[in-house]
């Protein structure tokens, strides 16, 4: 999308406007080889302010989540590079300005660049380069498949939990591979094929995600669109280096809930965090489960999450209303 210029995609927006106001515009905000086009004028994502309702792919949250698109064994967050923690706080954010982040360490130098959420698209994987399953065979070759259904999870949960819009690979949640094959523009339909047995192969994975996805369209929590609400509502609380722990709070975005914990363990262990205020906080994912139903009650003051997963509980001071 770098390749057009900021006037050019605005007038795009307003035109689609008039046809049908509901259509989303995204793009890759940034060039693949030499351009006229000033940097300044350029539909770069350090331009997205300036852009209306258009979004931009978010690769430094992407690669944060699993490593590189290659087949490098660059590890990413949720494999074992804990350096990426703040870079994936980054995507959570939706890629505006978060007092709770540390800018130093969000790799390919990125700044908040976000105006608002809706210019940020967070993904782990798209039609370009290795799958996600590929990539984690690739930098992990020493996980079994079990372990990789467990990343492949948790990647969905941090995606599906962050601000702005989530965006997944066609495949992605029933373990979808190309055979290793990272540029498949023209391979063949046993490269490129969806294969629809592994979603009977896969249907732990399939369900967790078709949970996560049903939790998100239920809450709104975790869709707001102003920087400022963002601000305001999700707080990052202290963890580990190898986990991420954060709060949306006061019923954000018009939530029915009044609080929403979402605790990400990236490490080997299980990890206790404690939880904020008192209780009773009801979970609706864990490593297993995910949803909008309760699955079962904390009364305790912490929890253990379990390694190489996500938990998502609930609380409310509204009695029946959660």
């Amino acid at each position: 999308m770098g390749l057009h210029d900021i006037d050019t995609m605005n007038l795009v927006r307003k035109e689609l406007d008039a046809i049908n106001p509901s259509t989303i515009i995204y793009g890759e905000g940034w060039v693949g080889g030499p351009s006229l086009l000033d940097s300044s004028v350029a539909a770069f994502k350090t331009n997205a302010p300036k852009l209306e309702r258009i979004g931009f792919f978010n690769d430094s949250t992407r690669d944060a989540i699993k490593g590189d698109n290659f087949h490098s064994e660059q590890t990413g967050f949720i494999t074992g590079n804990y350096y990426m923690k703040e870079s994936v706080k980054f995507g959570i954010a939706g890629a505006v300005w978060h007092h709770g982040i540390d800018y130093s360490r969000v790799i390919y130098n990125s700044f908040p660049w976000a105006g608002h959420a809706w210019h940020c698209v967070n993904y782990a994987a798209s039609h370009d380069n290795l799958t996600l399953y590929d990539k984690l065979k690739a930098s992990r070759p020493d996980l079994n498949d079990e372990e990789y259904m467990k990343l492949v999870n948790l990647a969905g949960a941090i995606v599906l939990t962050s601000q702005g819009i989530p965006f997944f690979m066609l495949g992605i949640d029933m373990m979808r591979s190309k055979q290793g094959e990272h540029n498949s523009y023209n391979a063949p339909d046993e490269i490129n094929q969806i294969d629809w047995s592994n979603k009977s192969r896969y249907r732990k994975v399939f369900a967790y995600h078709q949970g996560l996805i049903s939790l998100r369209r239920n809450h709104p929590a975790f869709r707001m669109a102003m920087a400022d609400d963002i601000r305001r509502h999700l707080n990052f609380l202290p963890s580990k280096e190898s986990s991420i722990v954060f709060t949306l709070n006061h019923h954000a975005n018009s939530d029915p809930w009044q609080t929403i914990m979402v605790a990400i363990n990236a490490g080997i262990e299980p990890e206790t965090v404690n939880l904020p205020g008192s209780g009773p906080w009801h979970v609706v994912a864990d490593e297993n489960r995910a949803g909008t139903g309760i699955l079962y009650t904390i009364h305790d003051s912490a929890i253990a999450v379990p390694p190489r997963s996500a938990m998502i509980l609930c609380h409310d001071d509204t009695p029946g209303s959660v």
